[in-house]
This record gives C-alpha cells, sequence and structure tokens, in this order.
C-alpha cells in the first residue's frame, strides 16, 4: 500500500509549498538570507538588488525571506503590506521583481486601494519599460544589466507604491544619496 505524504505537504502546490520544477522537496532547504540570495545572482542582479535592498534600508521597509527570494514591505500597523517580490534566479520566476498589487501579495485589499490606483501604479510601471505582464501582476526580468536611470525608475515605482500604501497619510520628501534623487524619508 502506498503512503501518503504528511498533511501539511500536500494542502500546498507549486513554488510556494516548497517545491522546485524538479519536483524536489525544497522544505529540507533554509530560506535565503541577504548574502546567500545575492550570492545566488548574477552581476546584473546583484546589481539590481543590492540598490534594492539599500533603498529599503534607508527606509526602513522590512525585507521577509522565503526559500526561493524576499518580500519587501511596510507595517501599516494592522499588517505588512508587500510593495514587491524580488526570486532568485533558480526560482520559477527567475532573476526578477514581481508586482503584488492583485494577486501575489494581495496589496491591493491590505491597503485598501482602489482598483484606480492599482490600475494607475500598474500603467506606471509599465511605462518605464522594465515590466511585462505575469498573470494579474506584472514582472521585470533581470536578464541583462540596468542602466543606472532604469533602477531609479524601478525605485521610483516601489516610492509611488509606499505612497499610495501609506495613503499619502505622511508626504515623503526627497534626499538625494550619492546623486540620485529617488530616496525617500517620511517628513514630521
Amino acid at each position: 500500500m502506498r503512503r501518503r505524504p504528511p498533511r501539511e505537504w500536500r494542502q500546498c502546490s507549486g513554488d510556494a509549498a516548497g517545491f522546485n520544477g524538479k519536483g524536489i522537496l525544497r522544505m529540507l532547504q533554509k530560506k535565503a538570507d541577504r548574502l546567500t540570495f545575492l550570492d545566488s545572482c548574477d552581476a546584473n542582479g546583484r546589481a539590481v538588488f543590492s540598490r534594492l535592498f539599500e533603498y529599503a534600508d534607508d527606509l526602513e521597509f522590512p525585507v521577509v525571506w522565503g526559500y526561493a527570494g524576499f518580500a519587501i514591505g511596510i507595517e501599516t500597523g494592522q499588517s505588512l503590506v508587500d510593495v514587491c517580490l524580488g526570486f532568485s534566479p533558480d526560482s520559477v520566476n527567475g532573476q526578477s521583481i514581481v508586482t503584488t498589487l492583485n494577486a501575489y501579495g494581495n496589496t491591493r485589499q491590505k491597503a485598501a486601494m482602489t482598483q484606480t490606483t492599482v490600475q494607475g501604479l500598474l500603467e506606471q510601471a509599465q511605462t518605464t519599460g522594465l515590466f511585462v505582464p505575469c498573470g494579474p501582476e506584472l514582472k521585470c526580468e533581470i536578464a541583462r544589466r540596468f542602466r543606472d536611470s532604469e533602477i531609479e525608475a524601478l525605485l521610483a515605482w516601489c516610492s509611488a507604491v509606499g505612497q499610495a500604501i501609506l495613503g499619502m497619510v505622511r508626504p515623503l520628501e526627497v534626499q538625494p544619496r550619492d546623486g540620485y534623487r529617488i530616496w525617500l524619508r517620511y517628513s514630521d
């Protein structure tokens, strides 16, 4: 008689369950951290993700680690609302950044955003020329070297999502850092 896997393994499906594309149980792996994640990326990914981590550190946005990547979020008081997800090259999504507005992080419902706000943010992401459709979300594939202006556009989009999540309760003021004008601080 064939034994069934434990219930906690059966309730999950896909990469989120801990299975990679080859059917190997990912539960045996450790969750990623910043160093192992950056080591798994190529030079193109390291350049983009290291700037994204600097951005999250400067704004004190928490980074939550999983098996295949991370989520950068904003603590709103009630919950942690995702701004974006980042994936390593060996994940199902490949080396990429994925939006969380509609499905994956359910940012729209957690932050009580209107559909008009979500559509505006998705259109803003597409106008950068970096994002492509990925189901109900958009994905920024990092398969080439990004110019500084492209990384700035990506971080500016993350800032726009952050402002929408916070509902513009407190305006954000620009703080120049190393010549870039997208580093933001909360103003009092």
